[in-house]
């Protein structure tokens, strides 16, 4: 049995560094549709779509089913979400359009007495194309970050030449600025990429060199003398009182570890370091606007870079106009792909509000200049952070920042997975359901607590920090095996329950602890804690507990009738935490900040129910 295949990747591109946040895309020569699908006279059925949102393996499954050809995609890439709205016009050109929007490439598959199959693939080079995109973000803040490490260098004169706004020239003249920029311009390039990537990096006071150790004893005597004032003064100003305050001593530092943490989210984020666990001993080293620079231009192929085709067939700029009347997006395409009569189709993500796009605002544009079509589509695109380019007739539109968004985006059989499974048993999580975000990355765990997953969805839900919630999943992996004492399948309590465990000196049922943990267990703690801004001893990794809680009985109810419950996780470390005599205000006391995080009940605008796929001869 023979299986000849055909890769058809109508555009690929190849990375080119270009400036200093942006890619070139290199064009290569593309094959033809007719390579994979020549002589196939199934893909000459003609199929109409009404597609607002569904995954490409979901889509494929129904153009399958109606027209008798067997198509089948990647699992990663058959997750992505595609809108596409047209009237009746050839299977093969859908197909092909399709792989144009997405960068991918049809594999067709034969075999003996058998008719072709296609199966829809991404190349290593498509790939590395749109991680390239997705690093530019990394790349420009360790530029930033070592700009300000060469600069140690300049004496106070030329520190001074720089303009008075400088962020480098003002970060600079703060001594501690300046000790934290020469500690972070020792770490490593891998122990840089780490701090962005995981959000936290270690090293021990003992790994510094003799000049670095005596930069850090001098700040931290200054930080010494500032905490013994302050005990002093509070000692003052209540005598007999025991001061809560802990007392810093030159020694501390032998023993522990300089911290370094790349705290913030969406929008921004700053890098930070402190001498010890005691965050008073910390400092600011840089302050980043986050928010992504438009690599691309707004019109144009993103893969190739080519420009428009001077004699493209684009919609009339009344027609485009009438469509931005539509509220949503979705309709928005639809009105457009039915009233200019080009097909449309573009990139759909749920987790759309994830990343900022940064652009100097557009010129306000004459009517004279929106009576040109090119100019009537970038209005059109800019909104919603679009670009747009074609293929024949057909209007692509492509997310600006979908190489970052993507990696935020849940897919939807998780979401249906879930949210059925919650259905079921009215919204009650079991300790199980909550452990079920461990399937998503971390960064989806982000977009999970974001965006239009919990937009309006009540007021105790806010998105928790990327480096929270990281410390979060390292927790959950952790408590995988064991995160109640009463085991896994048990409902999570609510905060109301809680408190009645308490009254009733029943905690240990629903707190979990370092001697109710596995050995296996134990063996995760370290890595919890290289996310934690206090350093423990062996001895406190002991006082390890953690507790997941429902704040509410109560569904949150969000944009688009978007459906979740909310979960809050809680983990630290507390001496005899139960032996206490009030062992909550211990646990609040000795743990980091609850870390709010949501599960799904529904899966938000979820527009299944409006699909319509029509195959006619």
């Amino acid at each position: 049995m023979s299986r000849p295949f055909f890769f058809v990747f109508a555009a690929a591109a190849l990375v080119f560094p270009y400036g200093p946040y942006g890619y070139r895309a290199g064009a290569q020569t593309p094959h033809e549709a007719s390579d994979a699908f020549a002589g196939d006279t199934r893909l000459g059925q003609k199929a109409s779509l009404r597609v607002e949102g569904l995954p490409v393996s979901e889509l494929l499954s129904l153009l399958s089913q109606k027209s008798g050809v067997a198509l089948s995609v990647e699992q990663d890439i058959g997750d992505e979400k595609v809108a596409a709205f047209n009237a009746a016009r050839p299977l093969r050109d859908i197909l092909t359009d399709m792989a144009i929007l997405f960068q991918n490439g049809w594999e067709r598959i034969e075999a003996k007495g058998q008719e072709p199959r296609y199966r829809l693939r991404r190349s290593r080079r498509s790939r590395a194309y749109e991680d390239g995109l997705a690093q530019s973000t990394t790349r420009r803040i360790l530029a930033q970050l070592q700009a300000q490490v060469q600069a140690l260098n300049e004496s106070p004169k030329q520190l001074a030449k720089r303009p008075e706004n400088d962020p480098i020239r003002t970060n600079l003249s703060n001594a501690k600025t300046r000790l934290g920029t020469l500690l972070y311009g020792a770490l490593s390039p891998s122990q840089q990429e780490t701090l962005l990537s995981r959000h936290a990096c270690f090293v021990r006071f003992s790994d510094l060199n003799p000049p670095q150790q005596t930069a850090v004893r001098d700040m931290f005597a200054g930080f010494i003398a500032e905490n013994h004032a302050e005990i002093q003064r509070m000692q003052e100003r209540h005598p007999g009182a025991v001061i809560g305050n802990p007392r810093l001593e030159p020694e501390d530092l032998d023993s522990d570890s300089i911290r370094f943490f790349a705290d913030g989210g969406r929008g921004s984020m700053t890098i930070l370091f402190s001498l010890t666990g005691d965050l008073m001993t910390a400092g600011v080293i840089y302050w980043f606007d986050k928010t992504a620079r438009s690599l691309l231009p707004i019109h144009g192929n993103p893969y190739t870079g080519k420009s428009l085709v001077t004699n493209a067939s684009l919609p009339e700029p009344k027609t485009v106009s009438a469509a931005m009347r539509e509220k949503e997006w979705l309709d928005q395409l639809r009105a457009l792909a039915e009233t200019s009569g080009n097909p449309v189709m573009a990139d759909y993500f749920r987790a759309k509000d994830m990343e900022s796009l940064f652009e100097n605002p557009a010129p306000a544009l004459t009517a004279k200049e929106l009576a040109n079509a090119t100019n009537m589509l970038d209005a059109f695109c800019r909104p919603g952070g679009c670009l747009w380019w074609t293929s024949g007739k057909t209007l692509l539109l492509r997310t600006r920042t979908w190489y970052v968004t993507r990696r935020y985006e849940i897919s939807d059989r998780w979401l249906l997975d879930v949210s059925k499974h919650l259905q079921a048993q009215r919204g009650i999580p079991t300790y199980a359901d909550v452990l079920r975000l461990l399937d998503l990355t971390p960064e989806q765990m982000v977009g999970l607590q974001s965006g239009l997953y919990n937009r309006g969805a009540g007021n105790d839900v806010g998105a928790a920090p990327e480096k929270e919630v990281l410390a979060v999943h390292n927790l959950l992996q952790l408590l995988r095996d064991n995160a109640s004492p009463q085991g896994n399948g048990v409902p999570v309590p609510t905060w109301e329950e809680i408190n009645k465990h308490n009254s009733d000196k029943t905690l240990a049922q629903v707190i979990l602890t370092y001697d109710t943990l596995t050995p296996q267990q134990r063996g995760l703690i370290p890595a919890y804690l290289q996310t934690q801004p206090h350093q423990y001893t062996q001895e406190q990794c002991t006082d390890f507990f953690a507790l997941l809680y429902r704040p509410q009985e109560t569904v949150q109810v969000g944009t688009g009738g978007y459906k979740n419950v909310t979960i809050r996780v809680f983990g630290g470390f507390g001496t005899g935490l139960l032996a206490t005599r009030e062992p909550l205000y211990e646990m609040q006391k000795n743990g980091s900040n609850p870390v709010i995080l949501t599960l799904p009940l529904s899966v938000p605008d979820d527009r299944r129910k409006n699909t319509r796929v029509e195959i006619t001869p």
